[in-house]
């Protein structure tokens, strides 16, 4: 690499009257040296470019390239940034988030494209905030450090930030850590937060409790925009659990929707199974939600949601449940709709359907 002083590349970069492309010719730098060995005089000359009041005056200057490395998901870049006297865990971004609020929704890519490395990358970046945290960092969402912990299934930040003091049921944010955890099917976070108290019944913002949270996206951590994964994390030790420490298997949230109905209408197998098994009553089954669910592009890419189907009405018909014509009509509707998005290899066999019209 050429970069080995400071007077050349403060030259050249004096040299360039637009702070913009500054930016971007330092952030040029910045990925050629992470991709290069450990070398400890350039990281310095780096250091002091960044810390240069004449090329890059204002604090808003490093914030611009601490965003540029964690879209980079270098561990190697956010490190030097912190080193030239970045806060980076008070740090906020221009929508208000905190490094690890906008990192856990890069993982399952609310807001980026995946490429094949992108979340074992960003994992390890997040990581490296979670390591000996000295508090309950908190952005202005109300995400905090103890949710990004849950949400990684870092069990020794969880246990570490519970035994400063932090509220095991912080309300701060729309979804409560366990409700995080169990989204996410961490089992052990699950019980860390269990035994130190949290509430199994607790609700979020849609009136929802961790048995709902089990229902909602969380597609396995090797997928990404290349390669497709349809497996589900285990669920039965989760639904245990939060049953065990007192959760109500039919609760409703705003919708009216208990766990099971949901988990139903996503075509989850393994979890209706685990929820009729400890309790949940078919009675209370709504069936004009059974098919109405809208599937996002990454499940219909992921899941072989004609199969499930299949699945699903075997496993409801083997419990004693008997579906109505006209929910057996919208089940009709809702494989066409969904076989349209299926890959050929995913697609079920038409003759499985036709199977189960007849026997349901």
């Amino acid at each position: 690499m050429a970069l080995n002083n400071n007077e050349a590349y403060l030259s050249r970069l004096s040299k360039l009257k637009n702070s913009d492309y500054r930016h971007i010719k330092f952030c040029e730098m910045l990925q050629e040296w992470s991709d290069s060995e450990e070398n400890e005089l350039i990281e310095r000359v780096l250091i002091a470019l960044v810390n240069c009041e004449n090329l890059f005056p204002s604090v808003e200057d490093k914030i611009y390239f601490f965003e540029y490395a964690l879209k980079k998901r270098s561990s190697k870049m956010v490190k030097l940034i912190e080193a030239s006297g970045l806060d980076i865990h008070e740090t906020r971004l221009d929508d208000g988030k905190s490094a690890v609020h906008y990192l856990a929704e890069v993982i399952y890519g609310i807001n980026d494209v995946h490429t094949l490395d992108t979340k074992s990358k960003t994992l390890k970046v997040m990581e490296y905030f979670l390591e000996n945290p000295c508090k309950n960092y908190c952005d202005k969402h109300g995400y905090t450090y103890l949710h990004a912990a849950c949400m990684s299934g870092n069990a020794t930040a969880v246990n570490l930030l519970l035994s400063q003091g932090v509220d095991v049921n912080i309300d701060s944010h729309k979804y409560s850590p366990l409700h995080i955890a169990a989204q996410y099917r961490h089992e052990e976070i699950v019980e860390i937060l269990l035994i130190n108290g949290a509430d199994p019944n607790k609700q979020d913002v849609e009136k929802s409790t961790p048995l709902h949270a089990l229902t909602r996206l969380c597609i396995c951590q090797c997928t990404n925009g290349i390669t497709f994964c349809d497996k589900r994390k285990p669920v039965d030790k989760i639904v245990q659990l939060l049953i065990k420490y007192g959760a109500n298997v039919e609760a409703r949230n705003r919708d009216g929707d208990s766990p099971l109905d949901l988990a139903v209408s996503r075509f989850d197998v393994q979890l209706v199974e685990s929820l009729l098994k400890h309790g949940a009553s078919l009675d209370n089954l709504n069936e004009d939600k059974m098919f109405s669910a809208e599937f996002t592009s990454t499940e219909l890419k992921n899941y072989p949601l004609t199969l499930n189907i299949i699945e699903m009405m075997d496993l409801l018909k083997s419990a004693g449940y008997e579906m109505s014509l006209n929910t057996r009509l919208r089940m009709i509707k809702c494989w066409m709709r969904v076989r349209g998005n299926d890959t050929d290899h995913w697609i079920g066999d038409t003759d499985d359907l036709r199977q189960v019209l007849i026997t349901f």
